[in-house]
């Protein structure tokens, strides 16, 4: 497993991405006609996301469904990131340890090129607690049907 910390640079270009795609008022988009990747790349982040709710999840099946080989997460700012399969694999299965349980849910979901920008709000179920709510802002960057970068961001 691989793991490094975020660059500045980095954290701002994505930021600003955030930022600017959801400003983009006119356009294809605006009226309601995507182009076809851009449909095919905001279904694949839905489905990621819709993923998690769907009880178990099979972290080596979600990892091959869903990551570029060369994947990077990214799931605070502040945090390590995971490069690959292996290092994305770990990291999932470090947050399903002790039975949690996730639930992702999208209120707004862009698509911009090969960018889908999303907030969501994520529900953790961990045993014995309650639910806890994070609002998130969450950037994918999609590469040959596959999510190659995934980085979220506390609201």
């Amino acid at each position: 497993m691989t793991i490094d910390h975020d660059s500045f640079a980095r954290r701002t270009v994505l930021s600003a991405a955030l930022g600017a795609s959801f400003a983009i008022a006119a356009g294809p988009a605006a009226a309601g006609v995507l182009p076809s990747t851009e449909a095919a790349n905001l279904t694949l982040a839905a489905d990621f996301c819709a993923s998690w709710a769907k009880g178990k999840v099979d972290v080596e099946q979600m990892v091959a469904t869903y990551f570029h080989p060369d994947c990077i997460v990214r799931v605070m700012d502040s945090a390590m990131t995971a490069h690959g399969h292996g290092g994305t694999k770990a990291m999932l299965y470090g947050w399903l340890e002790g039975k949690r349980r996730f639930d992702l849910k999208v209120i707004d979901s862009r698509a911009l090129g090969p960018l889908v920008i999303q907030t969501r709000e994520d529900v953790t179920y961990s045993p014995g607690a309650a639910p806890h709510v994070d609002k998130i802002a969450c950037v994918f960057v999609i590469a040959d049907g596959k999510i190659k970068e995934w980085s979220d961001y506390f609201r």
